[in-house]
């Protein structure tokens, strides 16, 4: 959705990480790229109960109404079908017959979509704005170094807010951690295929320990998230973290 920066001065929060075996390994690595960060903006406000309900009720309202106009198209074509039957020939008649064949085929697809994303909402789980709720992070934190978030594009998946949250969070203290609490830190976060995905680097150099209790911080924060971890362009050897999400909640979002 829309990138957001914070002030120079409050920027920062804890952080939990994420499973896997990799955890950014030994100090030192090769060159970085630069960083680019978006400009500062306001910070988001998190969503209340009523929001929450407001943001399923009006995915589940898009899907109701789909589901409307193809069952319309299916009427339509019935009476269609049952005008031609006495004079249009064998081969016109299995052609319509395939077409509502389709057609109750789009229908089937959108109900177990809307079936899979009621499951979701009765376990808890919520649409998230991921640049949103990166950005409430942010706007959270008490670190006077600056943090950026950056995204070109919406991104929204299903997921427990609280769990990505701090996934979040203790993947940002990880990293700074790594770099000794040195350089700016992005969160950039896209799609690859129909996956979100989250980077969080730093310009600083990696080379500080990492301690058993952030390290298991991290992962349980990231268990919890059911994210998949892996270490970005640097390799091991660098502070950038991949978070890749289960899945998404708009299959053509990208």
């Amino acid at each position: 959705m829309s990138a957001h920066g914070p002030d120079t001065a409050s920027k920062r929060q804890v952080a939990e990480d994420a499973a896997g075996e990799y955890v950014l390994p030994s100090p030192p690595r090769g060159q970085r790229a630069p960083l680019t960060a978006s400009a500062p903006s306001g910070a988001a406000r998190p969503l209340d109960a009523a929001g929450v309900a407001t943001a399923i009720g009006a995915r589940f309202q898009v899907q109701a109404d789909s589901l409307e106009g193809l069952l319309a198209e299916v009427r339509g074509r019935l009476e269609h079908l049952d005008a031609a039957i006495a004079e249009d020939s064998r081969a016109q008649l299995k052609g319509a017959v395939r077409e509502l064949g389709e057609v109750v085929g789009w229908c089937a697809a959108l109900q177990e979509s809307l079936a899979d994303e009621a499951a979701r909402a009765a376990r808890g789980e919520e649409p998230l704005d991921l640049p949103a709720l990166c950005q409430q992070v942010v706007a959270a934190s008490e670190s006077e170094e600056p943090i950026h978030v950056i995204a070109q594009r919406p991104v929204t998946c299903w997921g427990q807010r609280r769990a990505t949250r701090r996934l979040i969070e203790q993947a940002l203290a990880l990293v700074s951690a790594r770099t000794g609490g040195r350089g700016l830190r992005c969160v950039e976060i896209d799609w690859q295929g129909d996956a979100p995905v989250l980077r969080i680097r730093s310009q600083g150099e990696p080379g500080s320990e990492l301690s058993s209790e952030q390290v298991g911080a991290f992962r349980a924060a990231a268990e919890g998230a059911q994210v998949r971890v892996a270490p970005d362009e640097h390799g091991p050897g660098g502070a950038g973290l991949l978070l890749t999400l289960a899945d998404s909640a708009d299959a053509a979002a990208p």
